[in-house]
């Protein structure tokens, strides 16, 4: 069988997309870093320096990149920051569930050319590899902010570099990359107007456990004949009865969860 645990760090992702965004709009690391270098006692232009290039959420457009589960979780503490336009790419969403969340379904190209910030919370699949490239960041604000929280490969990283450092938009926070770990040499380390964390945006006390337990529940539920989290292949459900049906000892004495738990 193969499961997974859908659901468990939606929280935890819309959380940690929307703090690298907040991070980055309101220069945290840099505040914190000329505070601790005496710039607010000794150099308060450095710091009115800083205080000028800040910035809101509320009143900017905001586009997400997938309105999954986690894209409108997202959409929703996009709300909590007052009164802000929120645009979404994702053709398999109907504008009637969009609704629901304030958000308005656009094409890809009107997310690009009319957003302030962008997020990214889609699935890597063949159409949506390397779709933030080059070319597209070249549609983007140039005061755009960029976040990516979803998979790796949905950013071309060659394009993202040379995006940044020409300044084709402003700044960027990833939490994933195409291969991981991210080498130690990489050149997307020396970005100083990108923000990258180790794939951790789905991690917490409380996912981390709700994960293991739903694992274990799996394994228990699996030769016990109870239905499962997550079946990602009905069809062993059908390759189990068969092999029943044969005989096969290795399934003796545990129930049939074809016919009696997903009857």
């Amino acid at each position: 069988c193969v499961t997974n645990t859908p659901g468990i760090n939606t929280n935890e992702v819309a959380d940690h997309a929307m703090a690298m965004l907040l991070s980055i709009i309101r220069k945290i690391p840099e505040q914190n870093a000329a505070l601790k270098n005496g710039a607010w006692s000794d150099r308060p232009d450095e710091v009115n320096r800083l205080q000028g290039q800040l910035r809101r959420i509320a009143g900017n457009t905001v586009g997400i990149f997938g309105l999954g589960n986690i894209g409108k979780a997202f959409a929703t503490r996009v709300h909590g920051f007052g009164p802000a336009r929120i645009i979404a790419c994702d053709p398999y969403v109907p504008q009637a569930t969009a609704d629901l969340f304030d958000v308005q379904l656009v094409d890809f190209d009107t997310l690009l050319a009319e957003s302030d910030f962008i997020s990214v919370h889609s699935p890597a699949t063949a159409e949506s590899n390397h779709i933030f490239n080059i070319d597209a960041f070249r549609k983007m604000k140039t005061s755009a902010v960029f976040i990516n929280c979803a998979r790796g490969p949905i950013v071309d990283e060659a394009g993202l570099q040379e995006a940044l450092q020409s300044g084709e938009i402003a700044a960027a926070g990833i939490d994933v990359t195409e291969v991981e770990p991210l080498d130690a040499e990489s050149p997307l380390l020396k970005i100083d107007n990108l923000t990258i964390t180790p794939h951790v945006a789905g991690a917490s006390d409380v996912s981390r456990v709700e994960g293991a337990r739903r694992w274990g529940e799996n394994a228990v539920n699996i030769l016990t004949g109870k239905p499962l989290h997550g079946l990602a292949n009905q069809e062993v459900l059908k390759r189990i009865a068969v092999l029943r049906s044969q005989g096969t000892s290795r399934w003796d004495g545990i129930p049939d969860p074809v016919t009696e738990a997903w009857s």
